[in-house]
């Protein structure tokens, strides 16, 4: 049984990402899908107006031909890339993360895929001539359930 849910774990990945062409031609750069599929990181473009946004949208998929993907209301986890400098107050201080509800308690059934959005919002503007690039690292968050053929 282990193996299968170690297998679940590794066939749970997104096979797709991409930022709304706003963000682009403002200068973020185009997401990366990384470690076999489980995380996608993102740099937005230079945030200095309130309401400046970025929305990443990506497919989540799952491969398993045995289980079902359950997802808790967190479906994708997104947190600051402190090694691209990025900081945890940075989020917190001066951005909105908000998640699309696609995921949210959703089922992906074995095989099938689910697409859904991010939006990063400037909430509070720097001081002064200040902007800044915020990069993120997301990863997903799901429980294996059996499928019922």
């Amino acid at each position: 049984m282990w193996k299968n849910i170690k297998f679940f774990e590794e066939n749970i990945i997104f096979t797709a990402a991409a930022l709304d062409t706003a963000a682009m031609d403002a200068g973020a750069t185009a997401p990366v899908i990384s470690d076999g599929g489980k995380k996608i990181t993102f740099t937005t473009q230079q945030m200095k107006n309130l309401g400046d946004q970025a929305v990443l949208t990506y497919t989540v998929s799952n491969e398993s031909t045995n289980y079902n993907a359950q997802f808790a209301e967190k479906a994708v986890v997104c947190k600051a890339d402190t090694e691209a400098g990025t900081t945890q107050d940075d989020l917190d201080t001066y951005l909105t993360l908000t998640n699309g509800t696609a995921l949210d308690n959703a089922v992906i059934e074995a095989g099938g895929s689910k697409e859904n959005t991010l939006t990063v919002a400037l909430k509070q503007s720097y001081a002064g001539e200040d902007t800044k690039t915020f990069t993120y690292v997301c990863t997903i968050d799901a429980t294996a359930v059996e499928a019922t053929n």
